[in-house]
């Protein structure tokens, strides 16, 4: 898991995605987002700019507010999951 803050995370997410040779994981994202800063418009432009579908980027990325996640710890549903790769933290 990675705990990152300061930057600008949005770009983390698209990037992550992409292959290796081009400096990314081949992966997904969750992105926790406390301060309502998830704009799929801009993930749609950043994966245009980097070479990956807007489509598929946007469902690798998994948006969580504050609220999802507080109902999933009542739930007692997993936050962390294997099939994710990078978790992203902005609060």
């Amino acid at each position: 898991m990675a705990l990152l803050s300061a930057i600008p995370l949005l770009p983390v997410a698209v990037n992550v995605q992409l292959p290796p040779e081009k400096g990314g994981a081949s992966a997904k994202a969750i992105f926790i987002d406390g301060e309502s800063t998830f704009r799929p418009e801009r993930i749609v432009q950043m994966a245009k700019a980097s070479g990956l579908d807007p489509e598929k980027a946007l469902k690798n990325i998994t948006e969580a507010t504050e609220l999802c996640l507080e109902v999933m710890e009542e739930q007692e549903k997993p936050i962390i999951s294997p099939a994710i790769s990078l978790h992203l933290i902005h609060a």
